[in-house]
């Protein structure tokens, strides 16, 4: 797991845990945005799905979040998913 952080215009600072995925789980998080044509053809639910996937946040704990922060927060773990791979 990795922590990360989100701060900004309109967005609280915020911390949060994201996962280390699977692949099955990064194929499922990938795909969001993948089938979707990109991120200008996301919907709301989509941004809720990829905060879902990739950190350890309950429904109840995402729900707190503003629209605003969750979507700041599924972009954060796209980076977080995403980073590049380093071998041992």
């Amino acid at each position: 797991m990795a922590n990360a952080k989100i701060k900004g215009e309109n967005v609280k600072e915020i911390t949060f845990e994201v996962k280390d995925l699977n692949l099955d789980d990064r194929v499922e998080f990938n795909n969001i945005i993948t089938k979707s044509g990109g991120i200008h053809n996301l919907g709301f639910g989509d941004f809720v799905k990829m905060v879902r996937i990739a950190t350890t946040l309950t429904d109840e704990e995402i729900n707190e979040f503003t629209d605003t922060e969750i979507i700041t927060m599924s972009n954060r773990c796209y980076e977080v998913v995403n980073k590049k791979k380093f071998k041992k």
